[in-house]
């Protein structure tokens, strides 16, 4: 599964509520990252620019 950190996305970071027992600073806000069916073997097999 693909994701992101999602602290600064105006919708998605709505979606996780924070941990009383962590620091705001050290909460971590993950969202999936939807690619094309396409684009599957490009992600798997591709290189990082």
């Amino acid at each position: 599964m693909l994701t992101l950190n999602a602290d600064a996305h105006p919708l998605m970071n709505r979606m996780h509520k924070p941990d009383p027992k962590v620091g705001r600073d050290e909460q971590d806000k993950r969202s999936v990252v939807p690619i094309e069916r396409g684009d599957v073997d490009q992600w798997l097999e591709g290189t990082m620019k």
